[in-house]
């Protein structure tokens, strides 16, 4: 497999005076296109900080991250964030205002591989279909979360970031919506990085366990 993402020795500037012992910080590591990564930690340990740093978010860090062969340095990320990487953030960031079909629209007008029936169909899946035109803003914490999944799905990529994507949903809805996001990323031969507290189950083979801390 391709060594998609590289990360070298690297270390966010505002956890250098407490440092602990990690599989990720100041390391030397290869992260493969198509393989499924779990990073784990207790909150607070860094897992969000390592999600934005591998989305471009964050410039706070030393070290070198290299996305496909090029220093993040000189990386287009306008077109990698909309044709390359994908995320689904802890903290949503949702377009309230919006119903749940226009804010999976956002991501589908960056181009899709999936038809509107597919997607609906997504939807359905997640037992979010009869949400389609509501506003966020009236939809419950675990409804947004799988809006926010689907959202991540329809655009095109090759790395999906989930950043404790179940952190509200129950047991079956996790089985559910994990199984539907490892269906899109082997579709995508795309790599997964999923975050967790490390009590998760999913339904389908880990390539890799990672400790943030």
């Amino acid at each position: 497999m391709q060594a998609f993402i590289q990360l070298k020795n690297i270390l966010p500037k505002p956890l250098e005076s407490r440092i602990e012992p990690s599989d990720i910080w100041q390391k030397e590591l290869v992260l493969e296109q198509g393989k499924v990564y779990q990073i784990i930690s207790a909150s607070g340990k860094g897992k969000s900080t390592f999600c934005h740093i591998l989305y471009g978010m964050r410039k706070d860090y030393k070290g070198e991250l290299i996305l496909e062969g090029k220093s993040s340095n000189v990386l287009d990320w306008t077109f990698w964030r909309a044709q390359k990487m994908s995320v689904i953030f802890q903290d949503l960031r949702l377009f309230n205002h919006l119903s749940a079909w226009e804010n999976i629209l956002v991501k589908v007008a960056l181009g899709t591989h999936f038809s509107e029936t597919e997607i609906k169909a997504m939807m359905e899946k997640l037992g979010i279909s009869h949400l389609a035109k509501q506003k966020v803003e009236t939809l419950s914490y675990g409804e947004r979360q799988r809006v926010a999944i689907v959202r991540a799905l329809v655009q095109p990529f090759q790395v999906l970031i989930a950043d404790e994507p179940f952190s509200h949903l129950d047991a079956e809805n996790t089985k559910i919506a994990a199984k539907l996001i490892h269906e899109v990323c082997q579709k995508n031969k795309a790599t997964l990085l999923i975050t967790s507290l490390g009590a998760d189950t999913f339904p389908f083979a880990l390539d890799k366990t990672l400790k943030l801390a």
